[in-house]
């Protein structure tokens, strides 16, 4: 190999040679209807289940709506409306939070003052007395589930026009 390759370069880079001149093709027909079909199954494969997507999303939000009306005239429970302190996990948290935090103190009020050795008894008579209150608050908790209504036998009241109007109408 005689002399640079600075000379190459175009041609080692994958570049076309110098004087050679390409000229670019214009978009044809073809090139058209192969872009307009790309957008049209863009538009099918995304944006039509985007599209009714929405739309459910809208009308099951609208079914809710018309359904928490409905319990909140007829004077029931709203569905769905317990919360996250249920009575189980109140209890749960009794049992457990109480004796963590009275031990936390515990410990605390050793290292302050020399008053250790009548601490911990008080202490751990507190803890116990709150996990077997834990413990008895969530069996009764599992054992009688909530009444969802006072009034779960009792017949709902109807207007006695809604079903004349029906009778009257196919006779």
């Amino acid at each position: 190999m005689t002399g640079s390759l600075l000379g190459t370069w175009p041609v080692l880079f994958g570049q076309m040679a110098e004087g050679v001149r390409l000229e670019p093709a214009g978009p044809t027909l073809l090139m058209w209807l192969i872009a307009l079909a790309g957008c049209v199954a863009v538009i099918l494969v995304i944006g039509v289940p985007i599209v009714l997507g929405i739309r459910l999303d809208a009308r099951r939000r609208e079914m809710e709506h018309q359904e928490r009306m409905r319990a909140i005239e007829l004077g029931r429970p709203l569905p769905d409306e317990t919360g996250w302190w249920t009575p189980a996990r109140l209890a749960v948290g009794i049992g457990i939070g109480v004796p963590i935090g009275v031990f936390a103190i515990g410990v605390k009020a050793a290292e302050l003052s020399g008053a250790a050795p009548f601490i911990w008894p008080s202490a751990g008579a507190v803890g116990v007395a709150a996990v077997i209150c834990g413990t008895v608050l969530a069996a009764r908790a599992t054992m009688n589930p909530p009444n969802t209504s006072a009034n779960s036998h009792a017949k709902p009241y109807v207007h006695p026009d809604v079903y004349d109007a029906a009778e009257h109408q196919h006779s």
